[in-house]
């Protein structure tokens, strides 16, 4: 089933996809078009973290048609799926994780952000994967806190804002009396 939802998912995020880029999708394909020294040093005086860019400089040897530069953050958009059904599945179960992947298939923020050629649905992307290793961290082994950890240090370099999520998280262990003792391995 979920195949399913990530195919009519897949479907609409298609649409219109090779539309002409707009003035920031445009800066953001020059900007990652240069060497890793050029994008580095343009990184130094950009508010986004460089890691979006270099993916992209990497993504470029594909092609520089709107669709091939679009189909980098669809991809995004398509795992941000399955990691939150497999984060609802942990939740809850395989029912409420079905619905939940097709209700953010659907959604078309989530339509929009897949299709532009930004980092904003990366940052959707990594929230769940890091959200998702945090609770198996929580409920599984030690070595789930070094998933974690990595995840949200990739997060830090694609958004500023996993700060706010690292401060969430913080305070889901501190006010949920059972997690309190993951505290220690959290820091």
């Amino acid at each position: 089933m979920i195949i399913l939802i990530l195919l009519l998912a897949l479907i609409l995020r298609l649409w219109n996809l090779n539309q002409s880029l707009w003035l920031d999708e445009a800066a953001q394909a020059i900007e990652s078009s240069q060497t890793v020294f050029v994008i580095w040093g343009y990184m130094q005086a950009d508010f986004h973290p460089p890691l979006f860019n270099l993916l992209l400089h990497f993504w470029l040897s594909l092609g520089t048609g709107e669709a091939i530069m679009r189909a980098l953050p669809l991809l995004f958009g398509l795992g941000s799926i399955v990691m939150t059904y497999f984060l609802a599945k942990e939740l809850f179960n395989k029912k409420i994780a079905l619905l939940t992947a097709l209700l953010l298939s659907l959604n078309p923020f989530h339509i929009y952000y897949s299709q532009e050629l930004r980092s904003y649905i990366v940052d959707s992307f990594l929230a769940v994967l890091s959200t998702y290793f945090l609770w198996k961290s929580l409920h599984k082994s030690k070595m789930w806190w070094v998933v974690f950890c990595l995840s949200l240090a990739v997060f830090f370099y694609t958004s500023y804002f996993a700060a706010f999520l690292l401060i969430a998280f913080g305070l889901f262990l501190i006010f949920q009396k059972e997690y309190r003792p993951a505290i220690k391995n959290f820091l």
